[in-house]
């Protein structure tokens, strides 16, 4: 599944990839 950049918490282990990190829409730390 694709992590959706508007809904970062949808992701069970949220877990964002590099190319995530820098985007402001990611909740994930």
């Amino acid at each position: 599944m694709l992590i959706n950049e508007f809904d970062p918490w949808k992701s069970p282990m949220c877990t964002c990839p590099p190319k995530y990190s820098f985007s402001p829409y990611t909740g994930c730390s």
